[in-house]
């Protein structure tokens, strides 16, 4: 068990290599071109997107997972599935089409982030 705690801890500071997609600004491009351009100060001077920033996907999705999770949390209605879909294993690739499918309609319905 700690065996995989530390690994987790040298993963989470592990730096960035250049072919690793930067997902802070992946999804900072998706919130533009939602039109979303109000809502950037909040997306960008957040504490997770802050920490997040130069670390590797794996990294920044955990952070941008935490920061979803908690906007989502704070909307008016029910978010469950949306949380669901902030999966934090597996493909870079399904974590966006997710985010994109299904949280981002959300995001723009309840107006979010705050």
């Amino acid at each position: 068990m700690e065996h995989s705690i530390e690994a987790g801890i040298q993963q989470y500071r592990q730096e960035k290599s250049a072919d690793d997609i930067d997902l802070i600004a992946e999804v900072r491009g998706i919130l533009i071109s939602s039109g979303l351009f109000n809502k950037l100060a909040a997306y960008d001077n957040n504490r997770f997107i802050l920490e997040a920033k130069g670390k590797t996907s794996s990294a920044q999705r955990f952070l941008l997972n935490r920061f979803w999770s908690s906007q989502l949390s704070q909307a008016k209605k029910v978010s469950i599935e949306q949380r669901y879909s902030l999966i934090p294993n597996g493909e870079i690739t399904d974590w966006l089409r997710l985010f994109k499918s299904c949280v981002l309609p959300f995001i723009i319905e309840n107006n979010l982030p705050m």
